[in-house]
């Protein structure tokens, strides 16, 4: 593997990337926030466990996401809905 490869930004295979983001998204403040166990990431760990940890991190995060925006949203929806009382 070249120095090249290693700083590149595309991982280079697929199960290097799923080990990234895996570990990367382990370091991450919303996976500490949570107080899980950290999973060692190496070559006894399958790839499919890997797919399967990087998708269930994923859904996590868009879910997290999703319940952020909810009140956002309502205060948006209120506000909205006071103006056109008013008008």
């Amino acid at each position: 593997m070249t120095v090249d490869q290693l700083i590149g930004a595309k991982a280079p295979s697929k199960r290097m990337e799923l080990e990234i983001e895996v570990e990367r998204v382990q370091r991450g403040p919303m996976y500490s926030s949570l107080g899980l166990p950290s999973v060692r990431v190496g070559p006894g760990l399958s790839t499919e466990a890997l797919e399967a940890i990087v998708a269930l991190q994923r859904q996590l995060a868009q879910r997290l996401d999703e319940q952020a925006a909810t009140p956002e949203e309502a205060r948006r929806a209120n506000t909205d809905l006071r103006r056109a009382c008013r008008s």
